[in-house]
């Protein structure tokens, strides 16, 4: 049909009009859209934007190719409808579907027939989808049957089949763990034929173990991990008898888990009991009463041991036999005494400077008297520290004429009892006239008793005073360690007046508490002017109120005490005397370090190291004694703290020493780690110093192991 239209010069002619292609209706030149089909006739060129007819070639405007980006499109659509293909044949039915629905929703003609292909998949599509789910579903449910029946493989088997686009999160969490431990079943089930192969059975045994963790229901793994342990108890057994006890122990140790039973309880027990025994008598440094009952213990344990026997005869020999050093209540036994603080460790039990005779509490509780020996040495006026804490006042004109005592008790009120000497000086010998012992029947710092400590000291001074013979001589007590505050100075080489003035300052400015409620005992070393360290000081201190309830109780209990020193002081003054001629070492001397004593008291409730030399001395107190092993030892066995003293005592009573006696050990353990911390300091603070001898004293180091773990070299 042709149309008139009027051209651009103005000129009339006539215009072809064309077909919908979609309806194949004629339409007038200038219509938009069909007029049959209401079909739009025209689209925007994708370059210029000029309109174009649906059909046209090129873009009249710019020339673009029209045809050739309607053939891309094509393709697109073509490379969706075969995408969704390769996503329904990997179950991916959300992406097929999503890819066949953007397809099919296209309404142009051109690409009509594509579109009905998209349509007619979708519905195919959604039965796949739909059968794929119920039979993922039928899957899961099976597998989580298996699963619960611990048929793990069949879980992997079934689930594996799964496409990896159905897999939900539990599927995958499922398949995964599932994995793991099948896989973990085959490789050990392989390292298992190798050990068969080997005949490993140490190295089986670690196998089977860890397969019947995974599998315990397992009748084949469990009959041989049933054979396994036999022969490792068998083989055991063997090294037990051939006194092999690490070796039985390293045996024993490998029986598979599943496979310890009472029957392998007992011998592990049993070796265990004879492997602790036997090595405490490797490095023990003394022969002791209490090692002497171990080696009895451990006969009993390994009857035909020959190495058992010689312990307990050589013990028992040695025991009965005097000590070689006069000093020391034990003879010697196979330990090293080397101590890391320097010198030889010596428990002092019998000092040479005090002639004890043959007295029945010294010799019954040796190293026990340190404390009260140096507070009697001070009251006689043989202190290296002469000044105490004031428990009286006295006239000027009485201190004026007092002359010295000849005699002097010394009274040390510890946590766990009292501990007495009364000293005579006469020719500047001293003699160990009386002495007294008495343990309270619960130490004061357990738990549970503190409430009891007055009533205790009062009962216990009283019986003390009833106890002893009648005597002129005065009293001097103890200040426990825990109540003292002390501060080592170095002052500068200055004359006395100037030097307590300073020491006075520094008292105030290190002591942290007001002067006005303190008692103060200090000291100076010698004036050397060419000192280039100084001068050596020290101030220690404790409340008034503390010194006068001390004095106060004892009052009241009848002893009236002439003076009061510091635990600490008291053993500084002892081991100035006791070994005077040691510290005046002249050789030490010129090689510019002062010849050093280290004691280490240990009782109930403090450690205190105190380092002495002939310049200077130091100390420190730490709140661990032999309580503290008590509570450790009534813990680790259930038992009370009364029980537990006794066993701390003779450990070859407790059933399974090394179990019960661990907790002890590792105490020690600890003690020992906190003393090279504070030697690291005392060496700061005294200078030149050569620790020449190390010695212990007190009831803790009595205690099986301490002298050992505490104070011997690595």
């Amino acid at each position: 049909m042709n149309h008139p239209v009027l051209t651009t010069s103005g000129t009339s002619s006539f215009q072809t009009g064309f077909e919908c292609g979609a309806c194949k209706h004629g339409n007038v030149a200038t219509a938009q859209f069909c007029a049959g089909c209401g079909q739009a006739l025209f689209e925007p060129c994708g370059k210029c934007t000029q309109p174009v007819r649906l059909e046209q070639k090129f873009c009249g405007g710019c020339g673009t190719d029209l045809q050739l980006k309607r053939e891309n499109q094509r393709q697109q659509f073509e490379k969706w409808l075969v995408d969704s293909i390769e996503a329904t044949k990997i179950s991916d039915f959300e992406r097929a579907i999503g890819l066949l629905q953007r397809v099919a929703s296209n309404t142009d003609y051109r690409y009509a027939e594509i579109s009905q292909q998209a349509a007619a998949a979708i519905p195919k599509v959604e039965k796949l989808q739909a059968q794929r789910l119920q039979a993922v579903a039928d899957l899961v449910t099976r597998s989580e049957a298996a699963l619960s029946a611990g048929d793990k493989a069949s879980v992997v088997e079934m689930l594996s089949r799964v496409p990896e686009a159905m897999r939900t999160p539990e599927i995958r969490q499922m398949l995964d763990g599932c994995s793991t431990f099948v896989g973990q079943v085959q490789s050990l089930e392989q390292v298992l034929q190798e050990k068969l192969a080997d005949k490993d059975y140490e190295g089986l045994a670690g196998t089977i173990e860890e397969l019947l963790e995974l599998l315990p229901n397992n009748e084949t793994y469990t009959k041989l991990a049933r054979k396994i342990a036999d022969k490792l108890m068998s083989s055991s057994q063997r090294r037990f008898d051939r006194q092999d006890y690490e070796g039985a122990a390293a045996q024993l140790g490998s029986v598979p888990a599943q496979m310890r039973d009472e029957r392998y309880e007992a011998a592990r027990q049993t070796i265990e009991k004879v492997e602790w025994l036997e090595k405490q008598f490797v490095a023990e440094p003394f022969a002791t009463s209490t090692l002497g009952r171990l080696a009895v213990r451990f006969e009993k344990e390994s009857p035909q041991n020959e190495r058992a026997k010689q312990n307990t005869k050589e013990l028992l020999h040695r025991t009965k036999q005097p000590s070689a050093n006069s000093r020391v209540p034990f003879n010697p036994w196979r330990g090293d005494r080397q101590c890391w603080m320097g010198g030889e460790v010596g428990y002092l039990g019998y000092p040479l400077t005090i002639d004890c005779g043959s007295d029945a509490n010294i010799r019954r509780q040796p190293g026990r008297f340190t404390i009260a020996m140096g507070l009697a040495l001070q009251g006689l006026g043989l202190g290296l520290v002469g000044e105490g804490f004031p428990v009286a006042k006295k006239s000027r004109f009485a201190m004026l004429g007092a002359k010295k005592p000849k005699t002097c008790w010394g009274i040390d009120i510890g946590s766990a009892g009292i501990r007495a000497v009364l000293l005579q000086l006469e020719k500047d010998e001293v003699t160990l006239l009386q002495s007294y012992s008495e343990d309270f029947e619960t130490p004061l710092s357990r738990v549970g008793n503190e409430g009891h400590a007055t009533t205790t000291i009062s009962g216990a001074v009283t019986k003390f005073l009833e106890s002893i013979e009648s005597s002129d001589a005065p009293y001097w007590v103890n200040m426990p360690a825990g109540d003292i505050v002390s501060r080592f100075v170095r002052l500068p080489p200055v004359k006395n007046k100037k030097a307590d003035e300073l020491l006075k300052f520094e008292a105030r400015q290190r002591i942290p508490m007001p002067a006005d409620i303190l008692e103060f005992v200090d000291w100076m070393g010698a004036l050397d002017e060419n000192s280039t360290l100084g001068r050596p000081a020290f101030v220690c201190a404790a409340k008034k109120a503390a010194v006068a309830s001390r004095t106060e109780l004892l009052a009241s209990a009848g002893l009236k005490i002439a003076g009061m020193q510091a635990d600490q002081v008291a053993l500084v003054n002892f081991v100035s005397r006791e070994f005077s001629s040691v510290l005046a070492d002249a050789e030490a001397d010129a090689l510019g370090k002062f010849h050093s004593i280290a004691l280490v008291d240990a009782g109930a409730t403090f450690t205190t190291l105190v380092l002495v030399s002939k310049e200077s001395f130091w100390y420190w107190s730490i709140e661990s004694g032999g309580e503290d092993l008590t509570s450790a030892l009534a813990r680790s066995l259930k038992l009370t703290h009364s029980e537990a003293e006794e066993l701390k005592r003779f450990p070859a009573k407790i059933d399974n020493p090394r179990d019960g006696y661990e907790a002890v050990e590792q105490r020690l353990g600890e003690l020992r780690s906190r003393l090279q911390k504070v030697l690291a300091e005392g060496e700061n603070q005294n200078g030149r110093t050569n620790i020449g001898e190390t010695w212990c004293v007190g009831g803790s180091p009595l205690t099986h192991a301490w002298i050992r773990i505490v104070l011997l070299a690595d």
